[in-house]
């Protein structure tokens, strides 16, 4: 985890030297080590830091130029390295090894070179300050797909709470939270990109943070209550302290869309089946059906689904009634909740009726459902419990009963309970 670590902050400036200070012999970390940065004409500082106790600096200087670093402890004397260019907005990461002897250091050991986005300049001066803590590129890049959830983890005091409906991060153990919640848990605000989230669109953020790994995240900011806020974060509504995140390069813009009202599109297949019964040609009969949807989550409480289903009914007065299958959309509702959420929907579709002597006609189908779904303990799968109410107007039909030809024009009215298995798959941003 990234921490203020004596940097002296410049005014203006987007280039850094970044890295550790290591014995050459023993590998270990070198601490209290003065790393300055000089032109390579010159000898005046034009900026300097000393390294942490796990020998970590980090060092901003004013322009782009070609700059050697000077190294001084007190166990090993005053070292320099060779100049080397430094682009501008590039970050230089390297490792300074040195020896009990002073000796000239060898050419300036590069391991990483990368450009920085223009943001990273106000986050670092908010390193600098006493309080916060910081995740970089340089903690993120070894995580390599950690999920964010996992990544919040690591931040002492940060809990990600997984509901049946999105992640929820949380302040733990804090004086705030302990006044708001009998486990010492408070809900952080969130900040994307220097944007809050806005109450009406948090959910479907957080919806879509759940599918992000460490690779899309620039930086972490993590402010657990409002003594250590800094003025860019301050405000009414964070006193259980705030989470800021920076994605990567053009990732930000589309966070900053999405945190000022856009849409989340989450994929989830469901299959199932049921039993039904109603009135079926003027009978009443008994039957069972099965039933496939595609869902499309365009906002937490709003699902649009397109699906497929199918009926077979049971002994009549008249032999078999026969089977019908076909297509619909359902638009829904969801409400919130953790384990159970209640949802009722309205659906409309296009159906195909079939005899057992092979005829057929068409119909079209309108009906209602409702019902709950369920959390199964992971937040992609949920079981869905619910009843269908539907009535159909069939074409014309001749069918043959046995002993003569009958046209019909009939109207089917049924009713069913089905069990469906929903699981989620993926998502997109609009």
């Amino acid at each position: 985890m990234a921490t203020a670590l004596g940097m002296t902050v410049t005014p203006a400036a987007a280039q850094v030297f970044t890295g550790q200070v290591v014995d050459a012999d023993s590998r270990r970390s070198v601490a209290a080590a003065v790393v300055s940065v000089l032109p390579a004409g010159a000898d005046s500082v034009v900026a300097s830091a000393v390294s942490g106790g796990n020998g970590v600096f980090s060092v901003r200087v004013p322009t782009a130029g070609r700059y050697r670093l000077r190294v001084e402890h007190i166990a090993f004397g005053t070292l320099e390295t060779q100049a080397r260019e430094l682009d501008p907005d590039a970050v230089v990461q390297v490792e300074l090894a040195l020896r009990g002897e002073p000796v000239a250091l060898a050419p300036l050991d590069v391991r990483a070179e990368r450009l920085e986005p223009p943001y990273m300049q106000d986050i670092r001066d908010r390193m600098a300050l006493p309080w916060g803590k910081f995740l970089t590129r340089e903690d993120l890049a070894p995580l390599g797909s950690m999920r964010l959830g996992g990544v919040l983890g690591i931040v002492p005091g940060v809990r990600v709470r997984e509901t049946a409906t999105i992640p929820v991060i949380e302040m733990l153990r804090s004086h705030t939270a302990r006044l708001f919640s009998a486990d010492g848990s408070c809900r952080a605000t969130l900040y994307i990109g220097g944007a809050r989230v806005g109450d009406e669109a948090e959910e479907d953020m957080l919806m879509w943070l759940r599918t992000l790994t460490a690779h899309d995240i620039e930086a972490v900011e993590v402010y657990r209550g409002v003594a250590e806020l800094p003025a860019a974060y301050g405000g009414s509504g964070s006193h259980c302290g705030v989470v800021a995140l920076w994605f990567r390069h053009t990732m930000d813009d589309v966070a900053l869309h999405d945190a000022r009202g856009g849409s989340l599109w989450d994929l989830s297949l469901a299959f199932g089946a049921g039993a039904v019964g109603g009135q079926v040609d003027g009978l009443s009969s008994p039957g069972l059906g099965w039933a496939t949807q595609v869902h499309w989550r365009w906002r937490p409480r709003v699902w649009l689904g397109v699906g497929a289903a199918g009926t077979y009914f049971g002994q009549g007065t008249r032999e078999e009634t026969g089977s019908a299958t076909g297509f619909y959309l359902e638009p829904r509702l969801v409400w919130g909740g953790e384990a159970v959420r209640p949802f009722a929907a309205a659906r409309a579709g296009v159906a195909r009726r079939s005899t057992p002597n092979h005829i057929t006609s068409w119909g079209l189908p309108i009906g209602a459902a409702a019902g709950v779904l369920v959390g199964l303990g992971s937040p992609a799968t949920e079981l869905e419990v619910g009843a269908v109410l539907e009535r159909t107007s069939w074409g014309d039909l001749k069918a043959w009963w046995g002993h003569e030809f009958e046209d019909t024009r009939a109207v089917w009215y049924t009713a069913g309970l089905r069990v469906m298995l929903v699981r989620s798959v993926g998502s997109a941003r609009r």
